[in-house]
């Protein structure tokens, strides 16, 4: 969910009590320069310079660590790991995601921005939302955008068709099946987060990328439609153009979620089938493996030139 590597990647244990993850940059494509509020030689300096836990080690385990791996500090602690990498800055820094997005989507992923194939309204806590889907183009995926309406109460149903106007959250595959998300503008500039929901994990409720879009889409994308039912019900409200337009492009509840479960099953759910299959594979040769004694806590280290597992210890911190 962090690689934009076409292959579908897992971090691998290296140790036989499965508590301590190595990181191959190269695996996700964090092997190059990072601009994340700061100039970075790679993705691992980018997240060690931001995460205040992260501490230098001193001892020869640790400065063979060091020399191995290409860094001062090859060990920082799993949980902050996550938090920083799921910063929006850093977060759109390892995605490549650029500051202009809507361009960005439609080079990237082929699409024609006028021309979804699927669109799908509905409201949440009064406020009311389209969705819209594109197949891509350029490389096997979908694209999702959910903007909220942002017109008079009711307009969605009485207008479907018109465009909206407030901010967008996007969600498309990346070329390893996983998603990616991102909040953007009407004009198409990036967000690192968007005022449309709240997120009542987040310390202040602030819906942020791409922590909250975890949290709203946990497995497939979660859009419905209450539009095809309304039309369908209130023929004559509508011009018999716009009502071919409505049926055409709002597919209704049941083809809707036979499209998330079709793309789920094809993309994200393929990828974390294949990373399982590695992980299992790799934690049955870890449990073979002779045992050492490494840190209590779980950890992440870099990996560029596969470390020994004694070096990966020696460096790591305890609880």
């Amino acid at each position: 969910a962090l690689s934009i590597d076409a292959r579908a990647r897992a971090p691998l244990w290296v140790d036989a009590g499965s508590r301590i993850l190595r990181i191959d940059l190269r695996d996700f494509e964090w092997d190059r320069r990072i601009l994340a509020g700061g100039d970075y030689v790679d993705a691992w300096e980018a997240l060690v310079d931001k995460d205040p836990y992260a501490l230098a080690f001193t001892g020869d385990d640790a400065d063979d660590a060091a020399a191995d791996t290409g860094t001062a500090i090859p060990v920082i602690l799993a949980d902050s790991f996550i938090a920083i990498a799921t910063q929006p800055e850093v977060y759109y820094a390892l995605m490549a995601l650029p500051e202009q997005l809507d361009q960005f989507l439609v080079e990237e992923l082929g699409i024609d921005p006028t021309a979804p194939s699927v669109k799908a309204g509905f409201t949440v806590d009064g406020k009311e939302f389209l969705a819209q889907y594109w197949p891509t183009q350029v490389r096997n995926g979908y694209l999702w955008e959910i903007a909220e309406f942002g017109r008079e109460p009711g307009a969605l149903l009485e207008n479907p068709l018109a465009e909206p106007i407030g901010q967008r959250e996007v969600i498309f595959t990346q070329p390893n099946g996983m998603r990616a998300f991102a909040f953007m503008n009407r004009d198409g500039r990036r967000l690192d987060n968007w005022n449309a929901t709240q997120d009542g994990a987040e310390r202040d409720n602030v819906a942020r990328a791409p922590r909250s879009n975890w949290r709203r889409h946990p497995a497939q994308v979660v859009v419905r439609d209450e539009v095809l039912d309304f039309v369908t019900a209130n023929p004559t409200y509508f011009t018999d153009e716009d009502r071919a337009e409505i049926t055409r492009l709002f597919i209704g509840p049941a083809r809707l979620a036979s499209l998330q479960a079709r793309d789920y099953s094809a993309f994200e759910g393929a990828a974390l089938t294949l990373i399982g299959q590695i992980y299992l594979t790799i934690r049955s040769a870890a449990r073979t493996a002779s045992a050492s004694s490494c840190s209590p806590c779980p950890t992440a280290f870099k990996g560029i030139s596969s470390p020994t597992r004694t070096a990966a210890c020696g460096a790591a911190p305890t609880c």
